[in-house]
């Protein structure tokens, strides 16, 4: 008999909570500056841009949780002292300049601290999807293929429109060129993100 009401219970309280929640779907880009400090590396910003999605699932007035997928364009700068760290196997010809493609996916708990204002964090998986540079000497990649770290965001929200600053911070080392090195990354980022429902 307990286990005849118990699945009719199950699904009521799964109703309840599904009408108690908010989901919202939009689009997003803004434009960022990126850069990865370590050795070898210039800690100068580059400037690049983000553009893709999100979903918002709500729990109540004050919290959601956001996932969000994008593509990422990066560029960061390797500085003048590069074969000095590098000088057994990087290329002597190597172009400063690294142009990467990043697809990320962070997932954000985020805040609301007034309807148009609110604040979020967690965090955030990148992987290669494009990866041009030479700073090896062999030509493999310089970069290892996944950077993990954590992102936190303030929004302005006008309706369906938001405004956004993020800052990322990668918590783990991307440099595939000697194991005695660490590379980390860094971003800021602005935008505008638009509901769709």
């Amino acid at each position: 008999m307990k286990k005849k009401l118990l699945l009719p219970f199950i699904i009521c309280l799964l109703v309840h909570v599904a009408q108690a929640q908010t989901f919202h779907v939009g689009l997003k880009g803004g434009l960022n500056l990126s850069e990865n400090h370590g050795n070898g590396m210039s800690a100068t910003f580059k400037s690049g841009y983000d553009i893709g999605g999100y979903a918002n699932i709500g729990f109540g007035d004050k919290w959601s949780i956001q996932p969000e997928l994008f593509y990422s364009l990066r560029n960061p700068t390797a500085s003048d002292h590069f074969l000095t760290y590098y000088n057994n196997n990087g290329n002597t010809l190597y172009e400063p300049i690294a142009r990467l493609s990043y697809i990320s996916l962070p997932v954000l708990a985020r805040y609301s601290i007034k309807k148009w204002l609110a604040v979020s964090a967690g965090p955030q998986f990148n992987y290669i999807a494009f990866d041009d540079d030479n700073y090896r000497k062999d030509y493999g990649d310089s970069f290892r293929k996944t950077d993990i770290g954590a992102a936190a965001q303030v929004e302005l929200t006008l309706d369906k429109v938001t405004f956004y600053a993020r800052y990322y911070a990668g918590l783990t080392n991307i440099e595939n060129i000697d194991s005695r090195y660490t590379w980390k990354s860094r971003q800021l980022g602005v935008g505008v993100g638009f509901r769709l429902f």
